[in-house]
């Protein structure tokens, strides 16, 4: 009786680490196959001013999302005016800052602007006359 106890759990076993190998083999199969998902890239990003309306131009690789900070220099720091996302398209696409980022139009002066999507980010320094 302990032989015939013992053949059944060899016999468990023995598919419990068959089981456990196909696993593994098709968790790694996975990896390999899955590629990294793709990530936009900031190709460009420039800013023109017209009327006290800032409009920003930027090319990206594929749709993603903007993070967009204005800010305005006072004496010798820059002073934070506001912050938005924005929803970019692939290519080259011209978006209107919104009022709630500059708050009116823009005075005269020096302002910085800074553009994140995904990983990237580009600080663009600008005047309005």
């Amino acid at each position: 009786t302990q032989q015939q106890t013992q053949q059944p759990t060899t016999t468990q076993q023995q598919t419990t680490t068959q089981q456990q190998t196909t696993t593994q083999q098709q968790t790694a199969t996975q990896q390999q196959t899955t590629p990294p998902p793709p990530v936009a890239t900031l190709r460009s990003a420039s800013v023109a001013v017209r009327g006290g309306l800032p409009r920003l131009t930027v090319t990206l690789s594929r749709r993603t999302a903007l993070r967009v900070t204005l800010s305005r220099r006072a004496g010798r720091r820059w002073r934070s005016l506001g912050s938005a996302r924005l929803a970019g398209a692939a290519g080259r696409t011209t978006l209107r800052l919104p009022r709630r980022v500059t708050g009116r139009r823009l005075l005269p002066g020096r302002y910085r602007l800074v553009v994140t999507a995904g990983a990237e980010r580009r600080t663009i320094v600008f005047r309005v006359r």
